[in-house]
């Protein structure tokens, strides 16, 4: 059921999670009373039954650097980014994880490009780079280092924006870096 609201001389409904709602003095933003005072509908919660849900998804992705530097045969670095609602980035040996959408059940509302600025060409199994992809997917992208003292380096730059509404709601720069380090191992 949609969301309604009085806009001072008729009822108004919220289509989706990015409407703008005003109210009907000095085109403020509309805002909810949540028992003891006004918040604007950024920082509301509604009931859906069982829980207190942000009114609004929150969207987020930061800067990161997703590292692997190993002594051996190879190294990855990847950031991945999951219809689950979660990023996951190598940090050497582990991964790194946050969330990038609280609401995860929205995150099919969603699409993420990508594009490199800056290194290495990213490796053929990496997620398609300059171009739109649907959020209620996983996506990677990758560098590999795969012989002594190779080392591969990437930037590229992530936009995430809401389907209908086309509105980027969260920008970042990712940082792969992957490197084999140490004693190749040949007899002297």
């Amino acid at each position: 059921m949609a969301f309604h609201y009085w806009n001072g001389s008729s009822w108004q409904t919220v289509n989706n999670s990015h409407d703008t709602l005003y109210g009907p003095e000095d085109n403020k933003l509309f805002r909810i009373w949540n028992g003891s005072q006004w918040e604007y509908i950024d920082n509301s919660k509604v009931w859906n039954g069982s829980t207190w849900k942000g009114f609004v998804d929150r969207v987020q992705i930061s800067d990161d650097f997703a590292s692997n530097v190993q002594v051996g045969d190879s190294a990855n670095a990847e950031w991945a980014i999951y219809s689950s609602g979660s990023v996951n980035y190598t940090q050497d040996n582990s991964f790194s994880q946050y969330e990038w959408i609280i609401n995860t059940s929205n995150s099919n509302q969603y699409e993420i490009i990508v594009s490199q600025t800056f290194g290495d060409i990213l490796d053929n199994t990496s997620s398609p780079l300059d171009t739109w992809l649907d959020l209620a997917s996983t996506h990677v992208w990758r560098v590999f280092a795969n012989e002594f003292n190779d080392t591969k380096q990437a930037v590229v730059v992530a936009e995430i924006r809401h389907k209908i509404t086309q509105q980027v709601v969260a920008t970042n720069t990712i940082n792969l870096y992957a490197t084999i380090t140490g004693n190749p191992g040949f007899p002297i």
